[in-house]
C-alpha cells in the first residue's frame, strides 16, 4: 500500500507498477488532472493541506477498502503545490483478483477522499488568487 502526497510531478509508470504480488488479476485507476476553466485567466491551481491529517486519513480510508472489498493492494497519491491545468493532482489505484472489487474499492475510495480529505485549492489567475 502507498500513501503519498508529493510536491511533485506523478509519474504514471512508477505509480502503476505492477508488484509481485501473486493476487493481483486486475488493476484500476482513477487519475484526475487539474481541470480548465472557464476563465482563460486561470494559469494553475494550488492545492494545500495538513499532511499528517491526510495522510491518516488516507491510510484510514485505504485500510477500508482493502476490508471491505477484498482488494490486496491500494496506492493513494495527491499532489500539493501549484499544478499547470492539465496535469495530474490525485490518482487512485487498486490491484484485486476480481474487477467488481477492484472497481468498488476505486469508487468507495475516490468518493470518500472527496468528502473527507482536508485538502484546500485556490486557483491562480494572473497573480491573483481565488479560493475554491
Amino acid at each position: 500500500m502507498g500513501i503519498n502526497i508529493v510536491d511533485h510531478k506523478i509519474e504514471l509508470s512508477s505509480e502503476l507498477e505492477p508488484g509481485d504480488d501473486d493476487i493481483k488479476n486486475v488493476i484500476t485507476a482513477m487519475i484526475r488532472s487539474t481541470r480548465l476553466t472557464d476563465s482563460p485567466k486561470v494559469k494553475s491551481i494550488f492545492f494545500e493541506t495538513y499532511e499528517e491529517m491526510a495522510k491518516e486519513l488516507m491510510s484510514k480510508i485505504s485500510n477500508e477498502a482493502v476490508e471491505r472489498f477484498r482488494v490486496s493492494d491500494v496506492t493513494i497519491t495527491h499532489r500539493v503545490g501549484q499544478i499547470p491545468l492539465g496535469e495530474y493532482a490525485f490518482l487512485v489505484s487498486v490491484s484485486a483478483r476480481r474487477i467488481d472489487d477492484a472497481f468498488s474499492a476505486c469508487k468507495f475510495i475516490v468518493e470518500e477522499i472527496n468528502s473527507e480529505l482536508p485538502i484546500w485549492k485556490y486557483e491562480i489567475k494572473d497573480g491573483v488568487n481565488g479560493q475554491e
